[in-house]
């Protein structure tokens, strides 16, 4: 399968929320015949089972394979996952042999056999987002399926310090990556339940998104993601520069966009300065 089909496995037309599938990551992923079923999240049933099914839509902010493992187990469960995945895989090195470091980490292999050298390491989310697909493919989602969206919970901050020459993919969510209170509420989405693995806070950019929700009488609620107990109301605290005309262009200062769409650009190295002499 070409990117193009790939994307409409995961953004079909009949799905109201196909308009929220970012297309970012999608260039990268090619699966074939051969390419394995993803395994699926166990704790994914749990979470479904604590909360009811008709008005709730899920957010999980996890680290990005579990997200994808999680979202895609939560397909038996009636639920309709939507990757909200707004950085770039990034190149790679092509030596598949090749063990070098970056201050001192060292670098993963990445998908097409070469390895990663970026600040958000995505290679797990892309190989875990193609075997998804051949399980998403099998799937009879009803086009009614409340959505459940997928995030990246390292897209702020990354697997390593940017430095110059890594490509620095890091990424964040606003409001306009999410469908509005009154769209939810126009599908019968009542609340909305986080899962994050080791708290119940939202990361700050996911609070601006939360908070017009809550603002709108759609009920927030949080739970951890291997909790054997079921989700609590939380409040969100009002973030700083919330509606503020100028928060996107200042919030993504220090990020780099990708010609492509998204983030993602390799970090260019330090002038040296000089002069004449």
């Amino acid at each position: 399968m070409i990117p193009e089909q790939i994307y409409g496995v995961w953004a079909p037309e009949n799905s109201p929320w196909a308009a929220w599938v970012s297309p970012v990551v999608f260039p990268s992923l090619h699966v074939t015949s051969s390419t394995d079923e993803l395994a699926t999240d166990p704790a994914a049933a749990e979470i479904c089972r604590a909360e009811p099914f008709s008005k709730t839509a899920f957010v999980l902010d996890l680290p990005g394979a579990t997200s994808v493992a999680t979202g895609i187990a939560m397909v038996r469960h009636g639920y309709r996952p939507v990757p909200v995945f707004s950085g770039a895989p990034g190149p790679t090195r092509l030596d598949p042999g090749e063990r070098t470091t970056v201050d001192g980490i060292p670098e993963r292999h990445s998908l097409q056999g070469g390895v990663s050298f970026c600040v958000v390491d995505m290679s797990p989310l892309v190989k875990a987002m193609q075997q998804a697909t051949a399980t998403l493919l099998q799937s009879q989602v009803p086009s009614e399926a409340p959505p459940v969206f997928l995030l990246d919970s390292l897209r702020l901050f990354g697997h390593r310090p940017p430095t110059p020459s890594l490509f620095d993919n890091r990424w964040m969510v606003f409001p306009q990556d999410f469908p509005s209170a009154l769209f939810l509420r126009s599908r019968g989405i009542e609340r909305v339940v986080l899962v994050q693995e080791n708290h119940l806070e939202p990361q700050d950019d996911l609070k601006h998104v939360l908070r017009r929700w809550q603002d709108a009488g759609i009920e927030v609620r949080a739970v951890k993601h291997l909790s054997v107990h079921g989700s609590q109301t939380i409040l969100v605290a009002r973030p700083w520069r919330f509606k503020a005309l100028w928060h996107r262009a200042l919030a993504i200062w220090g990020l780099r966009r990708n010609s492509a769409g998204g983030f993602g650009s390799i970090i260019p190295e330090p002038s040296s300065g000089g002069g004449f002499g």
